[in-house]
């Protein structure tokens, strides 16, 4: 799914999509999610990981590219009231992970904020997930292809194999789903690893994806450093 945008005034408004990466158990019932109204997009990862989209049609007002116009929809009374029912809606979904922890903002593991969607990884985990390093090139969120650029710590045969048969289980949910076109192969030099894939849409939350899986296997691949690059579209010249 790619962003969605509408124009006011002259100006193109874009609304920053909400998606969330968490684990399986902390869904009130995850086999209901996909048919829930509030989400238009629900991918079940390997490793027992979900992705998905939460909308309310309020976001369209305080969730845009336009951040005057947001917090002058945020003083609205009105605003306030469906903005307060969407956070409630949402929390529902996740009823046992907040019934867990507490306050609420210790959900939150990890942000990855975009111009055109932001990443909440939430969880259990606050404070002590070990999130590899990671790097961006700009606008990565909306390329349709992209070059995944990291490095281990470890290189022996079982760590190696590993990280590959990581980033094809990735690969194969994605091919699933439709969501991917083209896979190179992973490549190893020393202690660096690439490699590289062309999407059917934007690439964003596929990546996002592929992140959550390297840092639950990072025990068994030893991946420190991953970036997210924008490649030379030669590299895929034979399938544009």
């Amino acid at each position: 799914m790619g962003f969605a945008g509408r124009v006011f005034a002259g100006t193109y408004l874009v609304r920053i999509r909400r998606v969330i990466i968490t684990r399986n158990e902390n869904f009130a019932d995850i086999g209901a999610l996909a048919k829930h109204p509030n989400v238009p997009k629900c991918w079940h990862l390997p490793r027992g990981y979900t992705l998905f989209e939460f909308y309310h049609p309020v976001f369209d007002r305080i969730y845009t590219n336009d951040q005057e116009a947001a917090n002058a929809a945020r003083l609205d009374d009105s605003v306030r009231l469906q903005t307060s029912a969407a956070v409630t809606e949402e929390r529902k979904l996740l009823e046992p992970l907040y019934r867990g922890i507490g306050n609420p903002s210790n959900a939150l593991t990890l942000l990855v904020p975009t111009k055109t969607v932001t990443y909440y990884f939430v969880g259990r985990g606050k404070g002590s997930i070990a999130w590899p390093q990671i790097g961006y090139s700009k606008d990565w969120e909306i390329a349709r292809s992209i070059r995944v650029v990291g490095r281990v710590y470890s290189t022996v045969p079982e760590t190696v194999e590993t990280l590959i048969m990581v980033i094809n289980e990735w690969a194969g949910a994605l091919a699933g789903w439709g969501e991917i076109k083209e896979l190179d192969g992973v490549s190893i030099s020393g202690e660096r690893f690439s490699t590289g894939a062309l999407f059917n849409g934007s690439c964003g939350d596929a990546i996002m994806a592929l992140l959550m899986l390297l840092t639950e296997t990072r025990n068994l691949t030893s991946v420190e450093e991953v970036m997210f690059l924008e490649p030379d579209v030669s590299m895929f010249a034979s399938s544009l």
